[in-house]
């Protein structure tokens, strides 16, 4: 496993994290372990991954679903297509379905190459109405996101405003955050939870304890709890007991 260290946890560790949990849970998916399978039992290289497009393709056609930037084909000013009939591209198809909260693009990017996910700490979107007073900057904030990329972003949503003529003095107020971030040792002990699904929380320890010395654990009975904590601090949600499971089962 990647290692992230630092002292104090930052907004750049827990998109990490949650990026890592993301890729960790979504490896166990059914419908991406069959499409892996079918490829070759793992991950393509990029050059791989695009000759298996090229090997699928249809064209003219737009794509059925976005693709990395890495990933796109053209043919001229031509994007080329998939062929949908094919079975592969049907079973890529039902993979990228089944990761239904990622961005599609970000989805097919894991499932051919094992890309993990770009998490933006915000994003960010403007609303102009036919009254300019009514105009609104609309912010969504990540979990974790810092009050500098808060703000940040707010104010490069007012340039694109400014640049259109349509700032408004309601857009001109500003709000006083707060924010804490996670440890790093919360993040990297989140991950090795959702990592090490098939293992006790006896193995866990005895695993964690090879790997991070630093923040060795003496017993189970602190370290289990320790765990879940992190895992419901970096996701924001409880870890399920049931994804004790191995990983050679569907």
């Amino acid at each position: 496993m990647t290692k992230q260290r630092g002292r104090r946890g930052s907004s750049e560790l827990l998109r990490w994290a949650i990026s890592e949990i993301l890729c960790a849970e979504a490896e166990l998916v059914p419908e991406v372990r069959r499409f892996r399978e079918a490829v070759g039992g793992r991950p393509l290289d990029v050059g791989e991954a695009r000759r298996w497009l090229r090997g699928h393709a249809l064209e003219p056609s737009g794509y059925y679903v976005s693709l990395p930037k890495r990933l796109r084909l053209e043919v001229g000013e031509t994007s080329i297509g998939l062929n949908l009939s094919h079975p592969e591209v049907r079973l890529l198809s039902d993979a990228v379905a089944s990761l239904s909260t990622w961005e599609q693009a970000q989805a097919v990017g894991f499932i051919l190459c094992g890309f993990p996910p770009t998490l933006s700490p915000v994003g960010v979107a403007v609303s102009y109405r036919v009254d300019p007073t009514e105009d609104r900057i609309i912010l969504e904030v990540r979990r974790g996101a810092t009050v500098a990329e808060v703000i940040g972003a707010f104010r490069r949503a007012r340039t694109l405003v400014r640049a259109a003529g349509k700032e408004s003095p309601a857009l001109r107020s500003r709000a006083k955050f707060r924010s804490r971030q996670p440890s790093a040792k919360t993040c990297n002990l989140a991950v090795f939870v959702a990592r090490t699904p098939e293992l006790s929380w006896k193995e866990r320890m005895e695993r964690w304890n090879a790997e991070f010395p630093e923040w060795r654990y003496k017993t189970v009975s602190r370290f289990s709890p320790d765990g879940l904590a992190a895992y419901r601090t970096v996701t924001g949600r409880a870890w399920d007991q049931r994804k004790r499971r191995s990983v050679g089962h569907g």
